[in-house]
């Protein structure tokens, strides 16, 4: 199923609650996972 932007911004904010929630980036290449920790991962993954 695809979601336009706005179709999927109304569902984790009305149907999943996610303001105030927190979340994990994981990276996975074969069999060793790395948790990300750094804030602007998804910043610099979009500038790239």
């Amino acid at each position: 199923m695809r979601y336009t932007a706005l179709e999927l911004f109304r569902k984790l904010i009305e149907e999943y609650k996610i303001i105030g929630e927190q979340g994990i980036i994981n990276f996975t290449l074969k069999d060793l996972t790395i948790s990300i920790e750094t804030k602007d991962t998804v910043g610099n993954l979009l500038q790239d």
